[in-house]
């Protein structure tokens, strides 16, 4: 390392663990002050509270009248659980755990940089995560497993770069975990490898996507009961007059939202193209794989707080 530069990038380190530390300490203090959102902070310290101190995984939640996977299924929060009786149940260990998951992200952002990047490039790297938007709004909103997906997202683009099925079908898997909806982006990555006859690997994936589905939409309410249903409301209007609620959709998205926490990786994502024209590359893989929670999310006008990680953390 060129000692001329040490000082600035030992500056740089310091300004970089600071703003990572920050939103730790703001969450905790936002708790102490009883301003965090009372109805996911309350279902989720309910359910981690009774799940690990059992006897049942699925507990009733007072603030919903609706039984945990119920509302939602969410297997990751089972493990996570675990974690909170190890902190004594205490409301901060949520704050904390959730913001583990955040940090997690560095040591994969360290690794990748590590090999043919100097130490400046790996700070812009690490940069480029504290500072993203759709990563920053998702820690303004605790707790909730789909800001935790980043780890999924990245073990799962990991897997696709070096084109290994074995890595691409249990980073899927282990993806499904934090979201109903993330099944729908394994389906439509499964027909992208079919595109390119990988027919092992594409049925593979369409069947965990589809299996998965299956069982939240079909099989889970005939274990567990009548489940909420948080899509029935537009997919119906969707059915029933496709046209109009399409769109009173497009008037009434909020385009800023999406824009504010997708630009900064157009010029990235150019420089990503020009590098490699072929059709079949991480970059399309990516595309195929986010096309349905574009969808989705466009449909339920929803891109900023959790659900920016769905969008940020595969391009990152």
């Amino acid at each position: 390392m060129n000692k001329s530069h040490f000082p600035k990038k030992a500056i740089f380190a310091i300004y970089l663990l600071i703003m990572v530390v920050l939103p730790l300490v703001t969450n905790l203090k936002l708790l102490a002050g009883n301003c965090l959102n009372a109805t996911d902070f309350g279902i989720f310290e309910q359910a981690f509270f009774e799940i690990s101190s059992g006897p049942s995984f699925n507990p009733y939640l007072t603030i919903r009248n609706l039984s945990f996977f119920n509302d939602h299924f969410l297997p990751i929060t089972i493990p996570v659980a675990y974690l909170v009786r190890l902190f004594n149940y205490y409301p901060s260990s949520l704050i904390i755990i959730e913001w583990l998951f955040f940090i997690s992200l560095f040591p994969f952002a360290f690794h990748y940089t590590r090999k043919n990047h100097s130490s400046s490039e790996q700070l812009v790297a690490f940069y480029m995560i504290i500072f993203s938007k759709g990563l920053l709004t998702g820690l303004e909103f605790p707790v909730h497993p789909a800001f935790w997906s980043g780890i999924g997202w990245f073990l799962l683009i990991k897997s696709i770069k070096k084109d290994e099925t074995l890595m691409i079908v249990l980073s899927s898997i282990f993806l499904c975990l934090f979201r109903e909806s993330f099944p729908f982006g394994i389906i439509t990555l499964g027909i992208y490898y079919l595109l390119f006859k990988k027919f092992n690997r594409a049925g593979i994936l369409i069947s965990i996507g589809s299996i998965w589905i299956g069982f939240v939409q079909v099989i889970r309410p005939k274990i567990f009961g009548e489940v909420y249903n948080y899509g029935g409301g537009f997919l119906s209007s969707l059915v029933n007059s496709p046209f109009s609620f399409l769109l009173q959709s497009a008037q009434n998205f909020e385009y800023a939202v999406p824009f504010k926490i997708l630009y900064p990786f157009i010029i990235p994502l150019y420089f990503v193209y020009k590098k490699n024209h072929s059709r079949y590359s991480p970059l399309w893989a990516t595309a195929f794989l986010l096309v349905p929670h574009f969808l989705l999310h466009f449909l339920a006008n929803k891109f900023h707080f959790q659900y920016g990680t769905t969008f940020v953390a595969p391009l990152l």
